[in-house]
């Protein structure tokens, strides 16, 4: 498997399919320092897999041995923690302003 380019990655573009499943590049999300490059391969069942190129040594770096597979059964999973993460962000923010906590906007 070939490390994505940026550009890639920016268009999550189509990409070879891996063991007969749709695959595209994309930025995998940022966990120690900056976004990584990244294959994600699309399964049947609704789990996917993404290939993590990273230059940080932890989590997602293997000591330049090429990309680190991860293994995610939702992507629900993401998109529900993202928004609890942004939604406590958004009431700490108000909090700190002194407003009142009720109308939350959509993020």
């Amino acid at each position: 498997m070939q490390e994505p380019t940026a550009y890639q990655c920016n268009a999550n573009e189509r990409v070879s399919d891996f063991e007969g499943n749709p695959a595209f590049a994309s930025w995998y999300p940022a966990t120690v320092g900056n976004v990584s490059k990244a294959i994600v391969v699309l399964h049947d069942d609704g789990s996917f897999v993404a290939f993590v190129w990273s230059d940080w040594d932890f989590p997602y770096s293997c000591g330049g041995c090429g990309p680190v597979e991860i293994h995610h059964r939702d992507p629900r999973q993401f998109i529900d923690f993202g928004q609890a993460v942004a939604n406590k962000q958004i009431d700490s923010k108000l909090l700190m302003a002194g407003c009142e906590i009720g109308w939350m906007p959509d993020v």
